[in-house]
């Protein structure tokens, strides 16, 4: 499904890493993202609320009304614009697709420390 939509944009999957589910107590998450109390009722509400499949998938835990632990999902894809590359020499395609695949990864690493920093 998601390859479909990401082909009929111009773009070509070249790297996929599998989902990963990682277990977030919920009161320390909610301190970490410095979210204000009205904020965070408003979230754990909608969370409990959820429909099944949702709080199943997030293996939500839940007791006295209060959200105790989510589990947060996070998945890797890594695209490269086709139409981009088409229009480039053939000889020179592999180095600057190499070259795009460095960039992608040195200003994910860059935007990941400014967001870590920003806590």
């Amino acid at each position: 499904m998601r390859a479909t939509w990401i082909a009929a944009a111009g773009l070509q999957i070249e790297h996929v890493d599998s989902l990963v589910l990682k277990r977030y107590d919920f009161d320390s998450w909610a301190e970490r993202m410095r979210m204000p109390a009205a904020e965070r009722a408003a979230l754990e509400a909608w969370l409990i609320a959820a429909p099944a499949r949702c709080r199943e998938f997030f293996e939500l835990v839940a007791a006295d009304g209060q959200v105790q632990s989510i589990c947060g999902a996070f998945a890797l894809t890594l695209v490269v614009n086709v139409l981009f590359f088409a229009h480039i020499d053939p000889l020179y395609q592999s180095f600057y697709q190499g070259l795009f695949l460095i960039v992608a990864v040195v200003l994910g690493t860059v935007v990941g420390r400014l967001a870590r920093g920003r806590r």
